[in-house]
């Protein structure tokens, strides 16, 4: 009875989280759209940083110029060499931070996103070792309490719970009390 109990809690839990094929793909297209638009940021903020680089570059050796000119005083080049070798060192630091397109994340979710999409029937399927270790991957912290099965969502997984991860997953169900998202953990 406990034992049962416990399966059709983990069931409806897998269930809670499984998302079609659609959804997945929206996800999918919303976050590579996103990274696309986060890695042309990072190279226009790479390319204004090498400009302000060159800049600093040419201040210095206006202000040597001025300097050897006898047109400011010692005292005045050292506090502006000094104020533009600051500048100059963060700016390189900046510098040093490459763009990156996060390829990386991108393969993960899909990973994410296909075990999403086939939990319930990887669950289904599986034998004792499998179930186990798709319980494992998706929930933690289960605790059997008076015939009631608790437990939480491990990261990644807990984001799609709660609707955090893709706004746009969620736009279409807003309206719908009794929809999937409304219902969830």
């Amino acid at each position: 009875m406990v034992e049962e109990v416990a399966l059709n809690a983990v069931k409806e839990a897998i269930n809670g989280i499984n998302i079609d094929r659609q959804d997945a793909e929206d996800i999918r297209k919303y976050l590579e759209e996103k990274n696309k638009i986060g890695f042309a940021d990072q190279l226009k903020e790479h390319e204004r940083t090498a400009k302000a680089i060159a800049a600093n570059k040419q201040k210095s050796e206006n202000l040597v110029d001025m300097r050897l000119g006898k047109l400011i005083s010692d005292d005045l080049f050292k506090e502006k060499l000094k104020a533009l070798q600051e500048e100059k060192t963060a700016l390189e630091a900046k510098q040093t931070e490459k763009p990156v397109n996060d390829r990386d994340f991108m393969v993960a979710l899909d990973e994410v996103l296909y075990f999403l999409e086939h939990a319930d029937e990887m669950f289904k399927s599986s034998q004792f070792d499998g179930k186990r270790i798709i319980i494992k991957s998706l929930l933690s912290n289960l605790i059997l309490k008076d015939k009631k099965v608790e437990f939480s969502y491990t990261k990644p997984f807990n984001l799609f719970v709660e609707g955090l991860m893709c706004p746009i997953f969620y736009r279409e169900r807003d309206s719908n009390p009794h929809g999937r998202a409304a219902n969830s953990f």
